[in-house]
């Protein structure tokens, strides 16, 4: 059977974890105390009630603390009770946490998620279908437009002055991506010549919208955080399927190199602690969305339908189910 996981990301929380329905098929009870945002192309996307919240939640949002722009850090409050020096300790509000949780949690299933999941069940497929199975041209696909969504991410980060505490972070994944699809190409005998390297219609599709949407930072920074997140968690997953799937010593008769050891791909590799790299960058972006108005908080939860639906997409290369063979 074909083992095949969704992108995920992870949103640190104080919270018991829920698995997908579609992790918990290849993976144990989960140990992580995170929760789960799925990218999946077979998901219903009933997604538009992302835009409405009650009166009483955002008059609740009015009272968060106000903080300076890039200043997320803020002491903890403590209450003293009577006759003793005990405290009560409340964490810091976050906007990540909350408010795009929220938007996440509307876009689950009961299945997804079973205590907050809101959206309706997608219909099974037949189980005469016969399962996806992915080849190397169809990674190497999935990879060439990755790396042109990740070229689209950069560039707008860097000739946006605003978005400059999201530039160099450590999360930036072309180089890595195109040292893979060169060793793909090099090592798995796909013939440029009759191997397409061309962006397919997924990539072209999300990396356009990206560059529509690049001026209205809010919405843009929702997809910058989702994209780059899913890699981190579930994308980690994925790269770990497809490797024991397409490059185990079983499945590499198309090897150059009978001897070639397993592929240490790069685009699952990060130089640094990854966790605190996750840490900074999630920092900047709580510290921004503190200098926003209520509008443009809400106008970054409101993309959240989009950067599913996109990301989704982009996984149908690997996955199946999608329009992109």
């Amino acid at each position: 059977m074909l083992l095949v996981l969704l992108m995920v990301v992870l949103l640190p929380r104080e919270s018991a974890a829920f698995t997908p329905s579609f992790v918990s098929t290849f993976l144990t009870t989960s140990t992580s105390s995170s929760w789960h945002l799925p990218f999946s192309p077979h998901q219903s996307l009933a997604v538009r009630s992302v835009q409405s919240q009650s009166q009483s939640q955002r008059q609740s949002q009015s009272q968060r603390p106000q903080w300076g722009l890039y200043s997320v850090r803020s002491e903890e409050a403590t209450t003293t009770t009577t006759a003793t020096t005990a405290t009560t300790t409340t964490a810091p509000y976050s906007f990540i946490d909350s408010e795009l949780r929220g938007a996440a949690m509307r876009l689950h299933t009961k299945e997804q998620a079973p205590k907050e999941g809101q959206a309706k069940s997608a219909v099974k497929p037949s189980n005469n279908k016969q399962p996806f199975v992915p080849t190397h041209s169809d990674y190497l696909q999935f990879l060439v437009d990755s790396l042109h969504v990740y070229q689209t991410l950069e560039q707008i980060v860097n000739t946006h002055p605003e978005l400059s505490p999201f530039q160099n972070t450590g999360l930036e994944r072309t180089q890595a991506l195109q040292h893979d699809i060169d060793w793909l190409v090099r090592d798995y005998n796909l013939d440029p010549e009759t191997t397409t390297l061309t962006v397919g219609p997924h990539g072209r599709a999300y990396a356009q919208h990206l560059l529509t949407i690049q001026d209205q930072i809010p919405a843009f920074m929702c997809h910058y955080y989702n994209f780059y997140f899913a890699h981190t968690a579930g994308g980690r997953m994925i790269g770990q399927q497809m490797k024991k799937l397409l490059f185990a010593p079983a499945a590499s008769s198309t090897l150059s190199s009978s001897t070639a050891p397993p592929p240490e791909m790069k685009f699952y590799k990060w130089d640094g602690n990854l966790v605190e790299i996750k840490a900074r960058v999630k920092d900047s972006i709580e510290a921004m969305a503190a200098s926003w108005t209520d509008q443009e908080r809400q106008e970054c939860v409101d993309a959240t339908a989009d950067a599913f639906k996109y990301g989704g997409a982009m996984n149908s290369y690997i996955l199946g189910g999608g329009s992109g063979h």
